[in-house]
């Protein structure tokens, strides 16, 4: 005659987007030899620390089920449960003890996102970064006017990431996407960030100026670039330098007064086209008006034996004033130069 018991403790179902577990906690005692105690009994079971009781009796020859539960654990993923067993037998084999336990597969999981945010931004790019609680399988990004992902990395928790050939001064939405995979099954985590690229170099103020004085012109650049400023009348090109955010002074030399001077033909007023061009490729221009006022060098004097150029002043009414030389040319009246 002999009493034996066993105990059997099993994962039953597993759901991952709960992060929970079903587990099954089966306890046999086999009776041999002869019939004991085949009257109701009571025994003590835990799972997972839980306290369980059950009654049952144990009949000659026979294994019996003494319990029988299934009970759902929660903070399942990776976990190792317990189980075990306290119940009577019979006055000669007395109690039955024995335990059991499993430890809960780790279960697919989808990413937490600790931190999305913008880093910094260009003309034409925007960097972010993420911050995820752990690696991650993939990472991807989109721009919400896109239909695909762009795949950042591979087994990652975090990146800089930076997003080039964006347009200048425009709002962009970023989709970003942290993945864990197992199989064909897929567990995302998704969150957006905005960002605005910087606009270009603008002129924002130019006025009108006399020739032979200074222009003026008052520039923008949000995004620190390089600048430079071309003038034009017509197609004809004045000059070309580089400038900077603010204020910039532009003083002429003789030779580009003389070109702004072939532009009046007979009249006193040129316009001239400013444009300013942020880092070599974006542009914006403005139009303004040159007046000649006579302040242009149109004659040549010999100086102690050395030809040089001169200004024409005449006197009106006991008052100087500057003029320019015209020349009568096969009947043509033309200014002078």
């Amino acid at each position: 005659m002999a009493v034996n018991s066993s105990g059997e403790l099993t994962v039953v179902s597993t759901n991952a987007d709960n992060n929970t577990a079903v587990v099954k906690y089966i306890v046999k005692c086999t009776t041999s030899g002869q019939s004991y105690n085949n009257y109701d009994q009571t025994g003590t079971f835990y799972i997972d620390r839980v306290k369980y009781t059950n009654t049952y009796r144990l009949p000659l020859n026979s294994t019996t089920t003494v319990f029988n539960k299934e009970v759902t654990i929660n903070n399942a993923s990776g976990r190792k449960i317990s189980a075990s067993y306290n119940f009577p037998s019979t006055p000669e084999y007395g109690t039955q003890t024995g335990s059991n336990s499993i430890t809960i597969p780790t279960l697919l999981e989808a990413p937490v996102i600790n931190s999305l945010k913008l880093e910094s931004r260009t003309l034409n790019s925007l960097t972010f970064s993420y911050d995820l609680d752990k690696i991650a399988d993939m990472t991807y990004y989109k721009l919400s006017t896109e239909s695909n992902y762009t795949q950042i990395a591979t087994n990652t928790k975090s990146r800089t990431v930076t997003i080039p050939n964006l347009e200048p001064n425009k709002e962009y939405t970023i989709n970003f996407l942290a993945r864990n995979t197992s199989g064909s099954t897929n567990k995302d985590a998704t969150k957006n960030i905005s960002g605005t690229t910087y606009d270009i170099g603008k002129i924002t103020t130019l006025n009108n100026f006399t020739h032979g004085s200074d222009a003026n012109v008052t520039i923008t650049n949000p995004s620190d670039s390089n600048l430079s400023l071309s003038i034009k009348i017509g197609s004809t090109s004045i000059l070309t330098k580089n400038v900077s955010a603010g204020k910039n002074t532009i003083t002429f030399t003789d030779a580009q007064l003389d070109a702004i001077y072939k532009k009046y033909g007979n009249g006193k007023t040129a316009t001239a086209t400013f444009t300013v061009t942020t880092a070599g490729k974006y542009t914006n221009s403005k139009n303004c008006n040159i007046t000649l006022n006579g302040n242009q060098k149109t004659i040549k004097l010999n100086v102690s034996e050395t030809n040089r150029r001169g200004k024409v002043w005449i006197n009106v009414s006991g008052t100087n004033r500057r003029a320019v030389i015209w020349i009568n040319v096969a009947g043509v009246w033309r200014r002078g130069i």
